[in-house]
């Protein structure tokens, strides 16, 4: 099968492009992007799609070589008769990331910024069957598990990668074929690098020694793994709907729950809700730390400097310390508008209320912390505070008053967190919800309320 068959067979297959499609080829100058644009612009009218321009990010880091490429890449759209979307951009490294994944980072933003400014629906990116098998290498030496061993994804978003069935090789004598020339980055040979340690070493000593087309078992290897992960993350994100809730103290898990799950759902959930708190590269012994924490064999857990989890009597908080806020907050009261919302400043969450006029017909919780009110209990207007001594309310269902420092002890709400919850309290100052802990009786929606007011709590810059 040419290798124009097998790009148009992987696109159809794996419905990476429709058609009427718009896309942009991300191009580099190497022979991987170069036969990719080439490629594309001969098939558009057989793919019904059409480039709407090719995309070059110099990343600035070889000199005049960068500026080279770009020069290369300038004059290949103009004889492709095509816009061209050219970049520079500076690379900026956080704490814990690679050069080449921060390089990584920028160029795939830049990328979108291209997409966006050529109006195209999607990003062809000229990932290869030998990337492929170099990134399932790299990961098994990592120790990944089956996500990792997925590989590259023929598409996330708007990028997609119609190569990936396809060997550099074989791009290359395409290329030579046709007549058509590429650059050659020199950065490429430098095998200090990872990648080009398997690429120049590892690999074609695996070629010698099994005799066998290595490359295509690892890329089969991805495919398989990639559908199998797809299936363990649906499960995942199952229980974790379950398992998690988030609060003004972090993500709260029922840690009982959780080690009641299988232990590779175990270990998922954990790897992919230190993520979410803002770990960079969480490895294994990390996860492990944090399941010894959830069997109550630890009491606290820090993953990557900047995440924190800690047993707090039935459940594990994990807290990203990279964006805490301190403990010692100043008093704060802000009117919190029927219907409206209020963004607290000085803490990371807001508070929404919302009128429905028909108490049988009131939205769900999307998983925030909700209360239902009625909206008699807050026509003379609501507030939006933090935490007093002496504040007090009767809980709903308890029958009598008790201190909202009790209520905070029987949630498990850290100390440390108790100070920047927001609290909403009625036009006399009394306490009326306490999110994701307690609601006053007072407030409560009865046989004869009439209009319900939601309460909402979310933390600012997420879906409200």
């Amino acid at each position: 099968m040419s290798i124009r068959e097998r790009l148009t067979r992987a696109v159809r297959r794996l419905g990476l492009l429709t058609r009427g499609s718009r896309v942009v080829a991300a191009v580099s100058g190497g022979s991987d992007s170069v036969a990719l644009v080439r490629l594309l612009h001969e098939l558009q009218g057989e793919l019904g799609v059409s480039l709407a321009g090719l995309a070059h990010v110099n990343h600035q880091l070889r000199g005049a070589a960068s500026d080279e490429d770009e020069i290369f890449c300038r004059t290949l759209a103009r004889e492709l008769g095509l816009p061209a979307s050219i970049e520079r951009v500076t690379i900026e490294r956080p704490r814990g990331v690679s050069p080449e994944d921060a390089a990584r980072r920028a160029r795939y933003a830049a990328l979108e910024r291209a997409r966006v400014a050529l109006g195209a629906d999607c990003v062809a990116v000229a990932h290869t069957r030998d990337d492929q098998a170099e990134t399932v290498l790299l990961k098994l030496l990592r120790g990944s598990g089956a996500r990792g061993l997925g590989g590259i994804h023929p598409s996330v978003g708007p990028f997609v990668r119609p190569l990936l069935d396809v060997g550099r090789e074989e791009l290359r004598e395409w290329l030579r074929s046709h007549g058509h020339g590429w650059v050659e980055d020199a950065t490429n040979s430098d095998v200090s690098v990872p990648r080009n340690q398997i690429r120049h070493r590892v690999l074609p000593q695996l070629h010698a020694a099994m005799g066998a087309d290595v490359t295509a078992a690892l890329a089969r290897c991805a495919e398989i793994s990639r559908a199998e992960g797809d299936w363990l993350d649906s499960l995942t994100d199952a229980a974790l709907a379950q398992l998690v809730r988030r609060d003004a103290s972090g993500l709260v898990i029922d840690t009982e729950g959780l080690a009641l799950a299988p232990l590779a759902l175990q270990r998922r959930a954990l790897l992919q809700l230190v993520r979410v708190a803002g770990a960079v590269q969480p490895g294994f012994e990390d996860i492990e730390r944090l399941r010894e924490l959830v069997t109550g064999d630890r009491t606290s857990v820090e993953v990557g400097g900047c995440v924190r989890a800690e047993r707090i009597g039935p459940n594990g908080v994990l807290v990203s310390r990279a964006g805490a806020i301190p403990t010692s907050v100043a008093d704060y009261r802000y009117d919190l508008p029927v219907p409206g919302r209020i963004e607290v400043p000085g803490t990371e969450w807001a508070v929404s209320a919302e009128v429905v006029a028909d108490p049988a017909v009131v939205p769900g919780s999307a998983g925030r912390p909700t209360a239902h009110i009625d909206r008699a209990a807050a026509a003379p207007g609501l507030a939006v505070r933090n935490w007093r001594p002496g504040d007090w309310m009767r809980p709903l269902g308890l029958g009598g008053r008790k201190k909202l420092q009790d209520v905070f002890v029987d949630g498990k709400l850290p100390r440390q967190s108790r100070r920047r919850l927001p609290l909403v309290v009625d036009a006399q100052d009394h306490v009326v919800w306490v999110p994701g802990l307690a609601l006053d009786d007072a407030a409560r929606v009865t046989a004869d309320t009439k209009a319900v007011v939601v309460l909402t709590m979310f933390q600012v810059g997420g879906p409200a």
